[in-house]
Parts: C-alpha cells; structure tokens; sequence
C-alpha cells in the first residue's frame, strides 16, 4: 500500500437510471488507469473497488472486492462506506475517488499535493456544495458521513441537495470544505465544453456527469484524451 491512491468504483445497478444509455465497461477502469499515470507524476496506488471478476482488469494496482452496505438503494450510497475509518485505511492513509466517466486532459498534481483533509470538485449545481464525481480525503477524517448514515431517513434529510451519495455528504459536512473548481481546471462537459468545439487552455479534467459519456461523446479531442 502506498500513501496516497486514485481510487474508482465498478458495479452492477439494475436500477441506475441511464443504464439504457451509458454502461460503464472495464475500458472505463483501463482507459482511466492510463490517463492517471500520464498526467499525475506523484507516487500513487490505482485501486479499483468492484464486484466483478479482478482477472477482467490491468490497469489497477490493487482490487478491493466491493461491499453490499446500502447498495440496494440504488444510486451511489454504497459509496459513503469508503468514510468509515477502517474501510478508508485499507485503501489508503489519502486517497481521491474519481467517477469512470471523467476525462483527464492534464497534469492533476495540484488535485492531491496538499494539506486538506477533505476535497472536493464543487458543484455546478447550486446550492448542492460538493459533487460525487471527485471525492478525496484523509482516511477516516470525516467518518460521521458512514457514522451517521441511516438509509431512507438519510436520504429524507438530503433532499435538498442533488444526487445520492453527494447529497449526504454535503448535508453532513455542510459549506466550507475545500473544492477545486474551473479556475483550477475541472470542467463540467454538460456544462462547460458541449459546443465549444475545443478545451479551455487550462483544462486538466472533464466530468461527463449525468446522462453523457466519453464513449459516446463525438468531439474532435476526446480522441486525443480518452485512449
């Protein structure tokens, strides 16, 4: 184990609700795999937490066997297990979650060296303060967001916010965590860059959120970044 791991999830969720649009293969995990170790120069782990077949898999370093916690409730709450403080240090003392469908265009080294015990990429839907796509933290720092965890009750008490998993860590962690943002060159595709025909100059990262997807996205540059 080293210091510090990028860290992606695989799993199967009947009820994910674009799975008529997107299905997140292995290519995802190898292709993200790739991107990571060309444009981050920091020692790092890549760690893939999933529940399928480990021999499907290259890239990573190491894979965790995904846990069952709360995955029937569909979305990405199964997620929120990786605060607990054992569960955190068995992937790494520091770690940063990534989404299978973010695209690194860039050198991300300043995303992990720092101090912060708790980062986030913000949200590009206000008033929800951090998104799920890119979690990243000390292990076991802010375990209350698995301590506290009660379910549909849980759920109830996010409502305010958007998303699953996300929508519970903001609630619980509430404003004043550290995000990164586009002035640090995150980039939401919906968002930002569909239509813009090119990258901002200081682009190092694309989140395809929602309901799109490399694998299906036709602009002239994804074919330079998403190998």
């Amino acid at each position: 184990m080293k210091d510090f791991a990028f860290v992606t999830f695989l799993w199967t969720d009947p009820k994910y609700k674009d799975k008529d649009i997107i299905e997140f293969k292995v290519e995802h995990v190898e292709k993200l795999g790739r991107a990571l170790r060309k444009h981050c120069t920091l020692d790092f782990e890549y760690v893939l937490i999933t529940d399928q077949d480990p021999s499907l898999f290259t890239e990573p370093d190491r894979v965790i066997p995904l846990w069952d916690d709360w995955r029937e409730m569909g979305g990405c709450y199964v997620r929120l297990k990786a605060f607990d403080e054992e569960v955190g240090k068995s992937i790494a003392p520091r770690f940063m979650w990534l989404d299978l469908d973010i695209v690194i265009t860039g050198n991300i080294d300043h995303l992990v060296d720092h101090e912060h015990e708790f980062w986030s990429w913000v949200d590009v839907n206000p008033p929800t303060p951090y998104c799920g796509s890119l979690i990243g933290m000390k292990a076991g720092t802010r375990s209350r967001v698995w301590r506290n965890f009660q379910g549909i009750k849980s759920r109830k008490l996010a409502r305010r916010y958007i998303g699953t998993d996300q929508a519970w860590i903001g609630t619980v962690l509430g404003l004043g965590e550290k995000t990164f943002g586009r002035e640090d060159g995150i980039y939401s595709y919906k968002k930002h860059i569909r239509g813009l025909g090119h990258l901002p100059e200081n682009c190092c990262m694309v989140v395809f959120h929602g309901n799109v997807d490399p694998s299906i996205c036709k602009d002239r540059w994804i074919k330079d970044h998403w190998v």
